[in-house]
Order: C-alpha cells, then structure tokens, then sequence
C-alpha cells in the first residue's frame, strides 16, 4: 500500500474504533466532523489540524458546549442558530483557531436538540483520542509557526444570509437537515475562507461526492444498523468516493457520518442533505458571479 493509501485506513479504522467505543458506552463520541477530523490529521500530518493540538481540542469543545446551552434553554429555531454559527466564528477567531469543523460541533446539538452536557465531554474524549493517536503515530513535531486563516470579512455577511435562509427553510419544512451540520463548515470554507484548496472550482465534484456518500451510509444504516460495522463500510466508502473524484474534501466524510449520527437513513433525510448541497452550490455560484473567489494556497 501507499503511504496515502495507509494514512486513509487509519483515519477509517480510527473512527470505526470510536463508533465501537460509542457502541458499547452509549456516549455520543461520533459526532459528524470526527470524521473529517480525522481524515484531515491522518492523511496531512503536517497540515494546520494536525499541527495545532491545542485549537483542535479547545475549540470543538466550546462550541459544543456552547451548542448544548443554546439547545437547552432555546431548542431549535433560527435564533438559537444564529446564536451557535455566530458564537462559533467568535471562537475561532478569538482563539485564531484553523479548526472549522467547529461550527458544525456547535450546530449539532441545535438541529438534534441536544440537551445532555455528554456531548461536550464526548468530543473532548474523541479529539483527545485522535491527538493521541495522532502523536504515536507521527510525533510531536509541529513543522513550525501556525499561521491563522485569513478570512474575507465582508463575505462574512453573505455567509450570515446563506445560514439564516437556510434556517428559515428548515424551520418552516420540518428538514432540519437542510442546514445539516458539515453545511455550515463547508459554506465558510468556501464563502468566507474562499478555500480554493478542498475545491478546486469543482463545486458540483463536492455535490456529488456528498450526495453519494449521504446515500450509501443511509443504505448501509438500514442494511445492517446503526453499528460499527456499518459505520467502517460507510467512512470506507466516503474515503474511496473521494479517490475516484479526485478530491480532499474531507468535510464529504462528515456528511456520510450524518445517517448513522441522526438515525435518519430515509429518502426525506437524503433528500434534505441534497436540498442544503445544492442551496451552497447556488449560493457560491452568486457570489462567483458578484465578487470573484480568491485563491487560498495550498495548507
């Protein structure tokens, strides 16, 4: 095998062996962006998850936790969205933290109504695992100087518009997974980083790979339940769906991991994960066509 290919098993086996743990604990430890986490720190290990320890346990954690309390006191609804995505770029960048992935930790405990605080403390257990796991593996060596995201701040606006549409859309239709989750970190990659990286300018590639993905998980929860195995089938299927489209988009895998994550493996559960891609694929092609995308280098 390649050492890409290898990298790619063991952020699969990684988390096939957290959905096991969840399995047996009954703790939510698998929440979607685990993941993507994952893929993103195993296969780059000199990129700026892996190279920034502290922000990729800290800033999960508090958005999670900020998540639980808006869900607690507020439930679902557009508020305590607005409330959670804003909270959670505060976050990042008070902590000058590269950890994206946190908007959706924060967003998860609002579209399920999440009140227990195990949420919170499983993340923190989960990433602990995966820096552990991280520094047997690959060691401490962090290869320098993190430098923090530069963000476009007036596209910060169209991002806020894009997320309270989408919002007001799940509320209204009951498919709360029309803004699932990853939705929300892929949107500000793409509107607000302008992350030219994990998209290439091959927006329907990332539609594609996260429809068939959501898909194939959906399939696999009603084949063989909510269990590990099907768990390992679908993030196996997501990491081979993102080798034959060329792609290192690695949020695709948190999209896979939302059937097993929600219990929701219907057609109307596909269907609104395919409303939300297709929503953010109109959205960046607005924003192509008013203010040109620039290009991020290569993390």
């Amino acid at each position: 095998m390649k050492r890409t290919e290898i990298r790619e098993a063991i952020a699969g086996l990684f988390v096939a062996v957290i959905a096991t743990l969840a399995w047996l604990t009954h703790l939510p430890l698998l929440f979607p962006e685990l993941a993507a986490l994952a893929y993103g720190v195993f296969t780059n290990p000199a990129g700026p998850w892996a190279k920034a320890p502290v922000h990729l346990l800290l800033t999960p954690v508090l958005t999670a936790f900020i998540g639980t309390l808006l869900a607690r006191h507020f439930g679902f609804g557009v508020v305590p969205v607005a409330l959670s995505v804003a909270s959670s770029i505060l976050s990042l960048a008070l902590l000058r933290s590269p950890i994206t992935p946190a908007i959706s930790a924060g967003l998860l405990p609002i579209v399920l109504t999440i009140h227990s605080y195990a949420y919170p403390l499983s993340v923190a257990l989960a990433v602990t695992l995966l820096i552990a796991t991280n520094v047997v593996l690959n060691g401490t060596e962090r290869g320098g100087q993190l430098a923090s995201p530069q963000w476009r701040r007036r596209a910060l606006g169209a991002y806020g518009l894009f997320v309270l549409i989408l919002a007001l859309a799940a509320a209204f239709s009951g498919w709360r997974l029309i803004l699932f989750p990853p939705l929300a970190v892929l949107a500000f990659d793409r509107m607000v980083l302008g992350a030219n990286h994990l998209w290439r300018g091959r927006i329907p590639v990332l539609l594609l790979a996260g429809g068939l993905n959501a898909s194939v998980a959906a399939l696999l929860l009603n084949l063989l339940g909510n269990t590990p195995l099907a768990v390992a089938a679908g993030v196996a299927a997501g990491i081979l769906l993102l080798r034959l489209l060329r792609s290192h988009a690695a949020p695709v895998l948190a999209i896979g991991l939302l059937p097993f994550v929600t219990g929701q493996g219907d057609g109307r559960a596909v269907g609104a994960i395919m409303l939300g891609l297709f929503a953010l694929y109109g959205a960046a092609a607005l924003q192509t066509l008013t203010r040109p995308i620039l290009s991020e280098a290569e993390p």
